[in-house]
């Protein structure tokens, strides 16, 4: 947080990062294959059920070096965070903004932001969502 505040022009990189380290699908819908295809030395037979793990593909070491590091200046920074081709997230240029606003109006707001207790997700197999962020926020 110290290091966006201190260089806002990386925003745009950060929210990027943001959504690759904790994207708000964890896992994908069924999808089935229109054909049978080979992954590595898988098959996936045509109208197999597939489900995509992003958080595995968004911290793949051969696509992101580094992978478990987080990087607000990542780039290039291709994510599944908001999906790919037609299941491209028809929101993701109002995710981004949001993440954008809100964080800069913290930012704006507030001096100091701690984390003050616990983190709870809301339990899903698709889709990751906060239930509970405590935290401390002392006026700028």
């Amino acid at each position: 947080f110290d290091e966006l505040r201190a260089d806002r022009s990386i925003m745009p990189t950060a929210i990027e990062e943001f959504l690759r380290w904790e994207s708000p699908p964890r896992n994908s819908v069924g999808r089935y294959p229109a054909r049978d295809i080979e992954i590595g030395d898988q098959v996936i037979r045509k109208d197999d059920c597939v489900y995509v793990g992003y958080g595995a593909c968004n911290h793949d070491p051969a696509e992101f070096p580094d992978p478990l590091r987080f990087d607000l200046r990542r780039t290039p920074n291709r994510h599944l965070g908001l999906g790919i081709g037609v299941h491209h997230c028809l929101g993701a240029g109002l995710a981004r903004m949001e993440i954008d606003v809100a964080l800069n109006a913290l930012m704006d707001r507030y001096s100091d932001i701690e984390l003050a207790g616990e983190v709870h997700w809301q339990p899903s197999f698709v889709v990751r969502a906060l239930e509970a962020l405590p935290l401390k926020l002392t006026r700028s």
